[in-house]
C-alpha cells in the first residue's frame, strides 16, 4: 500500500511539472530513467537517514531543486496572467511558488518511513 502511495505521489510530481520544468539529465546519465532512478535513490536515502525532520526537509528541498525547475513551472501556472504582474508581485510569486511545490511533495514524502520506488522500463 505505502509503496503504491508512494508512486502515485512520485508520478503526480513528475505530472505536475511542464516538460519545461525538468531540468535535463546530466550528460552523464546512462538514460533519463537512471536519471531519475538516482534522484528518487537519494531521495530515499534522505528520508531514511538519522536527521531532523526539518533536516530532511531542506535537504530534499535542495535535492528536487536541481531536478525541478520551480521558476519555469511558476510562470506556466501564471500563463498569459504573469504579464500582468508588476516586476515585484513577479519576483514575490516564485519564491512562494516554490515553497508551495516544497510544501505539497517533500514534506507528503517524508510520510514514508521507507519509500520503496518502482521503476517501470
Amino acid at each position: 500500500m505505502i509503496a503504491r502511495l508512494t508512486t502515485i505521489l512520485v508520478v503526480c510530481l513528475a505530472l505536475a511539472a511542464p516538460a519545461n520544468a525538468i531540468t535535463p539529465a546530466p550528460s552523464n546519465a546512462a538514460s533519463p530513467l537512471d536519471y531519475m532512478r538516482t534522484i528518487l535513490e537519494q531521495a530515499r536515502t534522505i528520508v531514511a537517514g538519522n536527521q531532523t525532520h526539518d533536516q530532511k526537509v531542506a535537504a530534499l528541498s535542495v535535492l528536487f531543486s536541481k531536478f525541478l525547475d520551480t521558476d519555469a513551472m511558476g510562470r506556466e501556472a501564471l500563463g498569459q496572467h504573469g504579464s500582468s504582474f508588476t516586476p515585484a508581485q513577479q519576483k514575490e510569486f516564485l519564491p512562494l511558488f516554490r515553497e508551495l511545490i516544497q510544501r505539497a511533495y517533500v514534506q507528503d514524502l517524508l510520510l514514508f518511513q521507507n519509500p520503496d520506488f518502482v521503476y517501470a522500463g
